[in-house]
């Protein structure tokens, strides 16, 4: 953990009592990054032990946001807190966007969205980086009932951000079979160098 006190709002359920804790940063949160929890209880050495690894991320200023995670009888939760320890009961909980299709926002105002794999051992967190996917979304998909001449090319059409590094193509394509997607756009960043 960040080595911040966190207070868990009362209003979450976790009839286990079982949290999974971790952190990231805040620069990590623009991009998308599996996190590895361990299942630390009151084990006091177990916490210091996470929370080293964190300090010199602390040291050079750089912001270590605290990431719960917990199974509420029915699904699982997480609760990235961009509070940074600050509000933690109006951070808003998510579950695997693939459930809900529910986002947050980063404290930078980036949005991400979340999946809880591996019961509850690994938060991976996703987020989009620019604005060119949100603008191609609006083209194919917004959807205005009463303008609907701002309507998009396949008004209301659900949309499946994956965003990708080069390496990284054939497993965001299997991903797009796995969830049965009909259509694939794909938009990419060259850079071009002067010789």
């Amino acid at each position: 953990m960040s080595g911040r006190k966190l207070k868990v709002p009362h209003s979450w359920k976790n009839p286990s009592k079982k949290w999974h804790l971790g952190c990231t940063t805040n620069f990590k949160l623009k991009f998308k990054y599996n996190y590895k929890f361990k299942e630390i209880g009151d084990d006091k050495d177990k916490r210091q032990a996470y929370s080293k690894s964190y300090d010199e991320k602390r040291k050079q200023g750089k912001g270590v946001i605290d990431c719960i995670v917990w199974f509420d009888g029915e699904r699982w939760l997480a609760c990235v807190d961009t509070s940074m320890g600050n509000n933690i009961q109006n951070v808003k909980v998510l579950t695997n966007y693939r459930d809900e299709h529910e986002f947050a926002y980063t404290t930078n105002e980036n949005v991400f969205w979340i999946s809880i794999k591996n019961e509850g051992n690994l938060l991976e967190i996703g987020s989009a980086y620019g604005i060119h996917g949100t603008a191609v979304a609006h083209i194919a998909a917004a959807h205005f009932s009463n303008e609907p001449q701002r309507s998009g090319l396949a008004p209301g059409a659900q949309i499946v951000p994956i965003i990708v590094g080069a390496k990284c193509f054939k497993k965001a394509f299997l991903k797009c079979i796995d969830m049965k997607v009909d259509i694939v756009n794909i938009s990419l960043k060259l850079c071009y160098l002067d010789e």
